[in-house]
Parts: C-alpha cells; structure tokens; sequence
C-alpha cells in the first residue's frame, strides 16, 4: 500500500490521534451528488440527499448537531442556512471515520526494517 506522493502518514497519524474530530479527518458530503455508482441492492439513498443544500439541511440529512456542523465548515463563512451549489464539499463529523482512517494510516506506515 503506497500513500499520495508529498504525504507524511506519521505527521496525518500523529494529528489524527491528537484531534480525530477535526475537520482535516471529517467525512465529506459532496452537494448535488446522485450516488450514481452505487452498487445495486446497496442501502437506499436518501430521498433528502438531493434537497440538501445548507448546513441546516446536511444536519438533518446525517442527524449530526448543527453546531458540530457549522464548526467543522467555519472557514467556509457559511451560515446555517446558506444555500450551497452542486458540487460544494462539506465536512461532516463521524465519529466513526477516525478508527478507519487510522487503520488506513498505519497499514500503509511501511517499517524500514520490515
């Protein structure tokens, strides 16, 4: 397993491990996107995830804190009712990422010794 050239895994492992919940380690919502590569039989799309174009929405659409959402994109300058385009990426807290991105992390972590 190879990582993205200019990529430090120790560096992104070490961060990770400091603060998982910031927005570098947050899931990400692309606004507008049809999920056209799903795989048939899979868990059926949310009829929202079209409808969906603010923090407000995107909050109700992943039952996550508003707050939590705003915080994550504050950057950004949204508001919670900014209409957003297609094609916007918004960060979305999941506390369930951060286990599988350090994973990822250490199994491409390759030892020089090894």
């Amino acid at each position: 397993m190879g990582s993205a050239p200019g990529v430090d895994l120790v560096a992104s492992g070490r961060r990770l491990s400091d603060d998982g919940s910031g927005a570098e380690f947050a899931a990400l919502h692309l606004v507008g996107e049809c999920y056209d590569g799903r795989r048939p039989g899979g868990m059926p799309k949310p009829e929202a995830v079209h409808t969906a174009r603010s923090l407000a929405d995107l909050s109700e659409l992943y039952h996550r804190p508003l707050a939590e959402l705003l915080q994550l994109n504050h950057r950004n300058g949204w508001q919670a009712a900014t209409c957003l385009p297609d094609g916007t990426e918004v960060r979305i807290p999941d506390r369930g990422l951060a286990p599988l991105l350090a994973a990822r992390l250490a199994a491409a972590i390759r030892r020089p010794n090894a």
